[in-house]
């Protein structure tokens, strides 16, 4: 009783009345405020219907922005209400359809029950669709690499291998039957000196109608400590004539090589040559370049010494 009598006195009390009469107030001020006529904008999502053997030849516009009128009441109910998306029919015998500004406020005005909010204005004069037939291709994928090894190491036996060669790629036939491979993004690594696996990302389309399947792949790159194997490889002669001899008979040649394959390299995994068609018999000059016409593709660094070598011209004496 003692709680209910404080209510009693506190609301017969000048202070209650003053709460109730500004309350009062605020009711009354909110109902004249939201009895006014207002403008704003809001976003309405599209949402569009398209045949399944077609697409966009490029991507129309996911919403728009509309400017709307109504008094304060009914915009109200619109921001907290979920505004449903456009709906626009992509016809199939077109290969191009303009939506135009009338057509958009319609649709628009179709969304709203209450007949008091006025679509006053939206951001596009028309909505221009144009489509091409839906096409698949499969091509390569190429790693941009961008990959440094530490002193001593560089790619093993199996160097970068891919989850995945190639990419499926699906879009309107213009933008995609010109291709013949697709790029992933640039996996740079420093100071590598053991096998790494990572993910790659592929290039993202520009072309958002443009869609890739896998996005991701993952790519393992191995690495192995690396040596240097020299040998002494003799001269082959092309278009030799029995009067041209030459010093030395003999080019040492160097490479890097992966200590796996180290005792796999021979010296008849090279072949080193000098073309005497190349002798130019001036007098001047009597030396010739020695050419590296073969080695194994698992060698780099591939040095040899010397890289030319000394001809003599023997002349027959009268009589012989």
């Amino acid at each position: 009783m003692t709680n209910d009598t404080n209510k009693n006195r506190f609301w017969s009390s000048d202070k209650g009345i003053l709460v109730i009469c500004l309350g009062i107030s605020v009711v009354f001020w909110i109902f004249v405020k939201f009895s006014k006529t207002y403008s704003t904008e809001i976003t309405v999502p599209i949402q569009y219907n398209i045949p399944l053997d077609r697409a966009f030849s490029f991507s129309p516009p996911n919403n728009l922005q509309a400017k709307i009128k109504g008094d304060g009441w009914d915009l109200f109910f619109v921001s907290i209400s979920k505004i449903s998306p456009i709906q626009i029919t992509v016809n199939p015998d077109l290969k191009s359809q303009t939506i135009s500004h009338r057509d958009l406020v319609k649709k628009i005005n179709s969304n709203f029950s209450s007949k008091n909010v006025l679509i006053e204005d939206v951001n596009f004069d028309n909505i221009l669709i144009q489509t091409d037939r839906l096409e698949k291709t499969v091509v390569p994928i190429v790693l941009k690499s961008d990959i440094h090894f530490s002193k001593g190491n560089w790619y093993g036996n199996e160097g970068i291998q891919l989850s995945q060669d190639s990419v499926t790629i699906v879009g309107p036939a213009s933008e995609i039957n010109h291709l013949e491979y697709w790029n992933t993004e640039i996996l740079s690594v420093e100071d590598l000196d053991s096998d790494f696996k990572t993910k790659v990302h592929l290039e993202t389309p520009i072309d958002k109608t443009v869609q890739l399947n896998p996005t991701i792949i993952d790519a393992t790159i191995f690495v192995e400590e690396q040596t240097a194997k020299s040998f002494f490889i003799p001269i082959e002669y092309i278009n030799n004539s029995d009067s041209i001899h030459i010093f030395p008979s003999k080019v040492k040649v160097t490479a890097t090589i992966g200590i796996s394959k180290f005792d796999q390299l021979k010296p008849s995994d090279y072949a080193i040559v000098i073309d005497f068609k190349k002798i130019k018999n001036n007098g001047k000059q009597n030396t010739i370049p020695v050419t590296l016409s073969r080695k194994p593709d698992y060698v780099r660094n591939i040095h040899f010494n010397p890289t030319s070598i000394e001809y003599f011209i023997v002349q027959k004496e009268n009589g012989e």
